[in-house]
């Protein structure tokens, strides 16, 4: 009976071990290596058809593809992706030649992106687009810069400058501002994680996470007075 639960419990582990490689995999770009190995595992299902011998192995081959085809499909479906690394990144420009034509975009874990050293001036646009797959990703700012924002998330939650969004599909859309304070055009998207905007040194909220860092700061209204809404 022991030899046996042990049994089924590493055939559970082993198969969410590769039900998280098939969706990781599909995640990163790789769902063609998987879609090849689940082709293998059907060819091989149809063989043991006319070998009487094998048919017995057909319920265990079926069972390893849909755990390899399930969470690749779902994955896919749900347009999960990200690529670019894996642990930590931090970018704290000092000139706007310095932001990247093409965003900041980040695979797997924290990302800090620290516009307060920018050179900002009245009626000043600048626009920055970041993307993160899996983790939290953090834009500062000073607080005299008015933040407009289209975020996304396929899940998770989005915290900016007063404006929160979570759950699945999370989303904010911030209107036209009406000042000439200058203003961050911010164009951001992370898969699964936490989105954060705010004025603050992002070393105190990594370091403190969402209960550590002052959230009055992030008010709605201290963004309607620099965006004159």
């Amino acid at each position: 009976g022991i030899a046996i639960g042990l049994l089924v419990l590493v055939a559970i582990c082993a198969a969410c071990c590769v039900a998280v490689f098939a969706a990781w995999a599909t995640a990163t770009g790789h769902g063609s290596v998987v879609a090849g190995v689940v082709i293998g595992v059907g060819a091989a299902i149809a063989a043991t058809a006319f070998i009487g011998e094998t048919r017995r192995i057909a319920p265990w081959l079926l069972a390893a593809a849909l755990v390899l085809g399930l969470p690749a499909g779902a994955t896919a479906a749900a347009d999960i992706r990200f690529d670019g690394g894996i642990g930590e990144r931090e970018y704290r420009p000092i000139a706007v030649t310095d932001i990247p034509s093409d965003g900041y975009d980040f695979g797997v874990g924290q990302m800090i992106v620290d516009l307060r050293d920018l050179p900002w001036t009245t009626g000043q646009t600048i626009p920055v687009s970041s993307e993160l797959g899996v983790g939290q990703m953090i834009v500062s700012v000073p607080s005299n810069v008015c933040v407009v924002a289209h975020a996304t998330g396929k899940a998770g939650e989005l915290l900016v400058r007063g404006d929160e969004s979570d759950g699945l599909d999370p989303e904010i859309d911030q209107g036209e501002p009406r000042s000439d304070a200058p203003r961050l055009d911010l164009d951001a998207e992370i898969q699964i994680g936490q989105l954060v905007v705010t004025d603050q040194d992002p070393d105190d909220v990594a370091d403190h996470g969402r209960r550590g860092f002052d959230r009055d700061r992030l008010t709605e209204e201290s963004q309607r007075q620099v965006c004159g809404l």
